[in-house]
């Protein structure tokens, strides 16, 4: 830990990603935000705008997502998520070309976000023209809800325990982070299900796909562990 850094900040940094697996990410991160996100790092860089600038932008980007979507006005509220998506890895780039240490904020900024936006979706969906019944909505944003903080803490526990990311261990998991549940996924299913009028599917194909997420990574988890419990270490396939 840096001498002076907060002992929450500590551990975070501890439990997230090292440099190394910072390729280790989502096709659309990978694919089609990374080269923007590093030219807007160098242009920061120059205008003097800190990483903590940044976390103000996407903040505001992601209530104001959150508040079209639970307006049913899900296409602007997409162009505000897509934006959020772009903040937050430019976000990650900055603190990556300064070496600064991780910060709180963006963390719980990215943990309480999604939370928010599929609310705002559920709520959205109940006055747009293509409605969910209420018991099937309330469940569907539950599930959602449910197996994104639960697949969050099957990955935390499996770094602590093993010292390298889920995503990294196995060739397999790197592809499988690709398309893998998550903020990123989850958007572009909504937006090809908004494109073909049916943002009430995307709803539903998002908690499905969180499900499916879920039970690879618990899968995963249960292997390394017996693995681990046989006297077998756990590293990442591109040590």
């Amino acid at each position: 830990m840096i001498a002076g850094d907060p002992p929450l900040a500590g551990r975070l940094r501890r439990l997230r990603k090292p440099p190394d697996e910072a390729d280790l990410t989502d096709a659309l991160s990978r694919y089609v935000l990374a080269r923007p996100a590093a030219w807007l790092a160098e242009d920061a860089a120059e205008l003097g705008v800190g990483p903590g600038a940044v976390t103000a932008a996407a903040t505001l980007l992601a209530l104001l997502a959150a508040g079209l979507f639970w307006a049913g006005i899900f296409w602007f509220g997409l162009i505000a998520a897509f934006l959020f998506a772009l903040l937050e890895r430019l976000g990650r780039a900055m603190t990556l070309r300064s070496g600064e240490p991780d910060r709180v904020a963006p963390w719980l900024l990215e943990v309480v976000h999604l939370p928010l936006w599929w609310w705002g979706w559920a709520h959205g969906l109940a006055g747009s023209a293509t409605p969910v019944e209420p018991v099937l909505l309330a469940c569907l944003f539950w599930v959602t809800v449910a197996a994104y903080g639960m697949d969050r803490l099957v990955e935390l526990l499996f770094r602590g325990r093993h010292g390298v990311g889920i995503d990294a261990w196995r060739p397999l998991d790197s592809r499988f982070r690709l398309i893998a549940a998550g903020r990123n996924i989850d958007l572009l299913i909504l937006f090809v299900a908004l494109a073909a009028g049916r943002p009430d599917l995307g709803f539903e194909l998002v908690a499905f796909w969180s499900l499916v997420s879920l039970i690879v990574h618990g899968l995963r988890f249960a292997q390394a562990n017996a693995r681990a419990d046989r006297g077998r270490k756990i590293i990442a396939w591109r040590a």
